[in-house]
């Protein structure tokens, strides 16, 4: 982040799985314990943002951005809860909204999606039937909506399997395959 324009640029943060607004906060403000997490689909939605987008003139160790990665002294930042498993398309549907309706106006918008790219959730525990069922395409499809309102996607493989996407059973696909075709090209993976 250091890296950025501060005063220009925009920086939010979401996570998966969703979680519950209530304990949202504890992404950021140092808990002992991790934010409860909800299925997938699940009514009310899943709450995806950890910190809304916004500028700073300088890069503030005590924000709320700065604890979420665990760049704050005392902080280890966003650990990962465990058991919903990963469904990353209802992910970037949120970043992509987040874009549009808290965005400026007229700049270019982009998302970073850092996960290994094995969608795996499972219906009914983990998310609603009405998800779910090529969970990796599913993942493309948000991506090509949200590069279709011009926003930039970029994918980082982190600890990709060679295989994956189990649920993807009419159109087989790899996680890194399925990262490589939400990216925007690739050399954005």
């Amino acid at each position: 982040m250091s890296g950025l324009w501060p005063t220009e640029d925009q920086v939010g943060l979401l996570a998966f799985p969703g979680m519950t607004s209530a304990t949202v906060s504890k992404d950021y403000t140092c808990p002992t314990s991790n934010p409860t997490i909800v299925p997938y689909g699940s009514v009310p939605a899943p709450v995806y943002q950890i910190v809304g987008l916004s500028t700073t003139t300088s890069l503030n160790p005590a924000s709320d951005i700065v604890k979420a990665v665990g760049g704050a002294s005392g902080c280890s930042g966003i650990m990962a809860p465990g058991g919903e498993r990963t469904y990353y398309a209802d992910a970037i549907t949120a970043a992509q909204l987040t874009l549009t309706t808290t965005g400026r106006v007229g700049v270019q918008k982009a998302i970073i999606m850092v996960t290994d790219g094995d969608a795996s959730a499972s219906a009914p525990s983990q998310m609603t039937t009405a998800l779910g069922s090529q969970e990796c395409h599913e993942a493309i499809t948000a991506a090509q909506v949200a590069r279709t309102a011009g926003t930039w996607i970029y994918t980082v493989s982190y600890g990709s399997p060679a295989t994956g996407c189990s649920t993807d059973k009419s159109t087989s696909i790899t996680p890194c395959a399925a990262l490589l075709a939400i990216a925007i090209s690739p050399a954005y993976l």
